[in-house]
């Protein structure tokens, strides 16, 4: 119940994400991929919870003694709260937000040509060219989390799976890959995402996606390499290997579960530093494009407002704050939770 409850968690975060890429299930003019997403999530927390009843699990996420600790841990609680907040506000805010976020509005703007403020018909106000403020930073929010998550994932893939397979198998896999982390680690991030813009006169979301997690799994492979070179060494371990276990069924009956725990810390703080990043780009007009919303290009478009309308600065700043705050603190929380050393 546990395994079923995780993936239909990641089926639910998949739902919700994909339409911030242009992908929709529209039927009767209703979009039912974000709402399957939604019912989807709710049923593997559910699936999961149930499990724990079941019996225990070998994975070190699923050990109640973990989330025993994780509970006492007050910031790793304030964290995880505040993680729940932003994903609602990203992921179920665009279904509830009151007007499409690139509509235009007459009365969003004054005589004198600055945003409107709050009123009942915005409650937030407009922004700099009178579209509704509250519905660009619901619709933002799936943007920059959708981006932030899909980059983690294929980091994630890359560097757990990197890590994996040189630190069991060493010799020539491990000095390949090793020399591919250096590489990589040698490019400049910047140039790169330059040069992609260059290329690429308007990148989809996608394209940022996988630009962000090829240049950012190299942390994860590392890691992972050397939780992976002592697990190896283990004795339980080397007895699987004597009575004849194939190497599939080492990884993933022994090893895996072992290194789990590390590799998930790790892309809970990566899902941080992809939202800065992406903000940054988005700011420096290297990420998303208008007239996409996200937090990063909200404040770009808001920056020459600063003087007259200071929430179109305050208010996407306080959000990416949040969640990196959040994201940061669920980090630290997860890292006491899952020590073997408790």
């Amino acid at each position: 119940m546990r395994r079923a409850g995780f993936v239909g968690i990641g089926l639910g975060l998949l739902g919700l994400g994909l339409p911030a890429f242009d992908v929709t299930l529209v039927v009767r003019d209703v979009d039912w991929l974000p709402i399957g997403g939604l019912i989807v999530l709710c049923l593997g927390i559910l699936a999961y919870w149930e499990g724990r009843r079941a019996g225990r699990s070998g994975l070190a996420l699923a050990d109640p003694r973990a989330w025993r600790r994780f509970s006492k841990n007050r910031g790793a609680v304030a964290g995880g709260v505040l993680v729940v907040a932003v994903m609602l506000v990203g992921f179920v805010g665009p279904m509830l937000a009151p007007h499409p976020p690139d509509r235009i509005f007459d009365e969003g703007l004054s005589e004198d040509g600055t945003p409107a403020g709050p009123s009942a018909h915005m409650m937030l106000g407009a922004d700099s060219i009178g579209r509704d403020e509250l519905s660009r930073l619901l619709y933002g929010g799936r943007v920059s989390l959708g981006v932030a998550l899909g980059a983690v994932a294929i980091a994630g893939l890359l560097g757990f799976g990197a890590g994996l397979v040189s630190g069991y198998f060493r010799g020539l896999a491990d000095r390949g890959l090793m020399a591919l982390v250096d590489f990589v680690l040698s490019l400049p991030f910047l140039l790169v995402a330059i040069a992609l813009n260059r290329v690429i006169e308007n990148p989809a979301l996608w394209t940022l996606c996988l630009l962000l997690g090829l240049l950012s799994w190299t942390t994860l492979a590392r890691v992972t390499r050397a939780k992976t070179l002592q697990v190896r060494e283990l004795e339980y371990v080397q007895a699987a290997r004597a009575l004849g276990a194939t190497h599939a069924r080492i990884l993933l009956r022994h090893v895996l579960p072992n290194v789990l725990g590390p590799a998930i810390v790790i892309a809970t703080t990566m899902i941080a530093s992809m939202i800065i990043v992406e903000s940054a780009m988005s700011f420096l007009g290297l990420g998303v494009k208008p007239p996409t919303a996200s937090w990063g290009s909200m404040l770009r478009d808001g920056q020459e407002y600063l003087q007259y309308a200071p929430r179109l600065i305050l208010l996407p700043g306080a959000l990416i704050v949040a969640t990196v705050f959040g994201f940061n603190l669920l980090g630290e929380g997860l890292r006491d939770a899952l020590d073997p050393k408790e």
